[in-house]
């Protein structure tokens, strides 16, 4: 005798909807780009977009890497420290690291960034002190840098959502050291200055077993 079960049916369906549920491929969470922007990492300069996800894209739009006294070079990489207090500063083995010591090189080429010296990371001199005392005033302007949890990278900026960054040539040789300065840009001159190339900091974490100094 054939007996029915009214629960059967139901039983089934449900385990079709499992399964089918647990088959589904799960996609791992994004990285949380502002939690990877802390403590020691190197920066890759990246001739390229803050929207940039592709690795194998950004491996080859990688022009090379800042050193410790925060000049764009091929390979001579240094390690950069955050602070983990605001401004959140970078300094490497040189010293702390800035746009404002004035006797770094002009963007003289730029017709907006004609009075923007050149990143720097070293000892300050006396005029330079003075200077950072000045800006640390809280009425004045933060040198703060930071990334966008909504990049698909931790892609660095500074000062108001300064994401790109203004170099006269891509390295060749072990030989360059090439200042960096802020990207500006407006009604006069629209994009990259004349001549020069537009790069992307990357930040790319010092992991474990890796050199952690300079």
């Amino acid at each position: 005798m054939h007996l029915h079960n009214p629960l059967l049916p139901a039983i089934s369906g449900l385990f079709l909807l499992t399964a089918s549920v647990t088959s589904a491929p799960v996609t791992p969470p994004a990285p949380n780009n502002v939690q990877q922007f802390v403590g020691k990492g190197k920066i890759a300069a990246v001739a390229g977009s803050f929207f940039d996800s592709d690795d194998a894209l950004i491996d080859s739009q990688k022009v090379g890497c800042l050193n410790a006294a925060g000049v764009l070079t091929l390979d001579d990489c240094a390690v950069f420290s955050r602070s983990d207090s605001y401004p959140n500063t970078l300094s490497t083995s040189a010293g702390d690291c800035t746009f404002h010591n004035t006797r770094m090189p002009l963007n003289t080429d730029s017709f907006y960034g004609q009075t923007s010296h050149a990143w720097y990371c070293g000892e300050l001199d006396d005029a330079h002190r003075e200077n950072l005392a000045e800006l640390k005033d809280p009425a004045a302007p933060q040198e703060t840098y930071y990334t966008v949890e909504g990049f698909t990278k931790p892609y660095l900026c500074t000062g108001e959502f300064g994401c790109y960054f203004d170099v006269k040539k891509a390295p060749t040789s072990n030989e360059d050291a090439i200042p960096v300065w802020q990207y500006f840009w407006g009604g006069s001159q629209m994009g990259i200055t004349p001549g020069h190339l537009r790069i992307v900091w990357l930040w790319v974490p010092v992991g474990k077993g890796e050199k952690s100094s300079a």
